[in-house]
């Protein structure tokens, strides 16, 4: 009996024994890689749970979009582990209201989830803020899901977009001035004529246009026309044009007594962001002929000679070049003079031109003209070399220039003419240093740089690429939007093509606050060696290794003989000894 209860006991032990020294579930037991996870409810300590890793992939074209449209965002995501990920929600993720709006609500749930090494696209659309500036952007998407076992994950990924245009405020100018008669008497009736042009990048609106300067016994608006109201004038860069020809009917009174009138244009308009803006532009009625008075009154005589016109001279026209100044930059700046009068020449004409804080810089020669006389009606040309200064913001800026004359009397006159011309911020980005390291020919190795916004504006769409004996690994890498007197690091992959010394150049372009698109170099160069040949007998496979590996530990025969024999001995007297004491006190027991 008791040797019956000893194998009895002894199979088992051994049964155990053998099945715990040759275990392998075949499951990876390490811990989840919270480098790949943010967080996750249950399972943590569950060894035997695997972790889906959700991740947004790099587009072929980053998405663009204009400040105040709705944006398509598309994008795809892939599940690049071997395990399933159940009941995925996907939601964008907007902390920055200055560039997003949400359009509508945003979450996307697929309750199939998504297979291993799948990948999937989906969409949403979102608004871009009015007053959005030109730059990359990022754009956060959250992914929840969960494994096979029910634990949840919460992943955030970084997509980026582009927004390619900006608003900016209008500019108004009035020129071309016509009038519908050559000659002016009283009691003629006429119409004046202009062009409204909208020198700024975007729309004005709410625009009103109106005259001033009316008095009942010089010139007077028919029928009260004096104000219109135009609604909206594009921005240059619209298709749909930024001029308005406007025009106002006029009427000379019959008891006129001057022979010159001045009147004014004022321009009251919005920008985008509804700030309150006005252009005015004085225009003149010279030449009237008035009423004949009765000679022989001496005193009368003396009256009607104070009433004769007074000449005035004016800036007809003027023109820039180029036509987008950057502070820093170096122009010219071309402008016709008038003698507006139709009875008096005039003589000694000095005009200085000159800015408003010396915003602009002569470069050359004399800022002062001298004329020795202008004829009636006459118009003179003249140029000048200006500079922007450096420091100027993006604005417009008045240009001055101050006329004195005399007439044939020797009577003295002086005036001021002004025009705006529109700079853009001075912007420059450097790079301060750049190093690409050794390698193989044909495999990536890393291009580190140090970039720098030296201007005064902040420069957007910055983008790395590489030329010469390099070829990026990503075609371009958009960096984004860099403020001024900011810096920082980047590292971008590269491959070298060719044995021995590679040399290239790391290009950066961006464009400046006017959406100018600039660009700037720095010579690169590194070493790059053959790859070494593989000999087949020394590959190793890594399948098998890792196959080994997962298998857990193995045991040669004898040492797996050794080990039974050892379990047996050791049982067997253990049980023995067990098996005897029980039937001891069994046999105690019955006596």
């Amino acid at each position: 009996m008791v040797k019956k209860i000893s194998l009895f006991i002894l199979l088992i032990v051994l049964t155990f024994s053998l099945s715990v020294a040759f275990a392998d579930d075949g499951e990876d037991h390490s811990a989840y890689d919270e480098g790949y996870e943010q967080g996750f409810k249950d399972g943590k300590d569950r060894a035997s749970s695997r972790t889906p890793v959700v991740r947004l992939q790099n587009p072929k074209e980053v998405p663009t979009a204009n400040p105040g449209e709705i944006m398509e965002y598309t994008f795809t995501y892939k599940n690049e582990s071997d395990y399933p990920a159940k009941n995925l929600v996907i939601t964008p993720i907007i902390e920055d209201d200055k560039i997003l709006v949400y359009e509508r609500p945003l979450v996307y749930k697929s309750v199939t989830g998504l297979k291993a090494r799948k990948e999937e696209t989906n969409s949403f659309k979102i608004k871009i803020n009015e007053n959005a500036k030109k730059g990359t952007y990022p754009i956060k998407i959250k992914f929840e899901y969960s494994n096979s076992i029910g634990d949840t994950f919460t992943r955030e990924e970084t997509g980026y977009f582009q927004v390619v245009s900006e608003k900016s405020k209008p500019i108004l100018t009035v020129s071309n001035i016509k009038y519908s008669k050559n000659s002016f008497s009283y009691g003629d009736k006429f119409n004046v004529m202009f062009d409204v042009t909208n020198i700024g990048a975007d729309e004005a609106k709410d625009v009103e246009i109106r005259m001033e300067g009316f008095e009942n016994n010089t010139i007077m608006p028919q029928n009260s026309l004096d104000y219109s109201y135009v609604g909206v004038i594009n921005g240059k860069e619209s298709n749909k044009g930024n001029v308005l020809t406007q025009g106002f009917p006029l009427v000379i009174s019959e008891n006129i007594e001057v022979h010159d009138v001045t009147l004014k244009i004022i321009i009251d308009y919005k920008g985008y962001d509804d700030k309150d803006y006005k252009t005015e532009k004085s225009i003149y009625v010279t030449g009237i002929k008035v009423k004949e008075k009765e000679s022989g009154d001496k005193k009368k005589e003396e009256e009607e000679k104070e009433k004769l016109p007074k000449p005035k001279v004016i800036i007809s026209s003027y023109g820039i070049a180029p036509q987008n100044i950057t502070a820093g930059d170096e122009f010219t700046f071309t402008f016709n003079l008038k003698n507006t009068s139709r009875e008096k020449p005039i003589r000694n004409i000095k005009f200085t031109v000159g800015s408003k804080d010396g915003s602009f810089i002569i470069t050359k020669g004399s800022n002062t003209f001298y004329l020795e006389k202008m004829d009636i009606q006459e118009t003179i040309y003249r140029q000048i070399d200006l500079k922007a200064k450096q420091d100027l913001l993006s604005n417009s800026y008045e240009i001055n220039i101050s006329i004195s004359y005399e007439d044939y009397d020797g009577e003295e006159f002086s005036s001021t003419e002004s025009v705006n011309v529109p700079v853009t911020e001075y912007s420059k980005v450097s790079i301060n240093s750049a190093n690409v390291e050794d390698g193989y020919v044909g495999n990536n190795t890393s291009l580190s740089f140090q970039y720098a916004n030296l201007g005064k504006a902040t420069v957007s769409n910055l983008i790395a690429t590489v030329r010469g004996d390099y070829e990026p690994v990503q075609e371009e890498t958009y960096i984004g939007n860099v403020q001024a007197g900011n810096s920082d690091y980047y590292d971008i992959e590269v491959r070298p093509t060719k044995e021995g010394l590679n040399s290239g150049m790391l290009v950066l372009t961006y464009e400046d606050s006017s959406g100018k698109r600039l660009e700037v170099v720095r010579a690169v160069s590194s070493n790059a060696y053959a790859e070494e040949e593989v000999d087949p007998s020394e590959f190793i496979d890594l399948d098998t290794e890792m196959g080994e590996e997962n298998e857990g530990p193995k045991f040669e025969a004898w040492q797996i003989v050794l080990a039974g024999i050892g379990s047996f001995v050791v049982v067997f007297i253990v049980t023995k000894f067990i098996t005897k004491k029980i039937i001891l006190k069994k046999f105690e027991k019955d006596l």
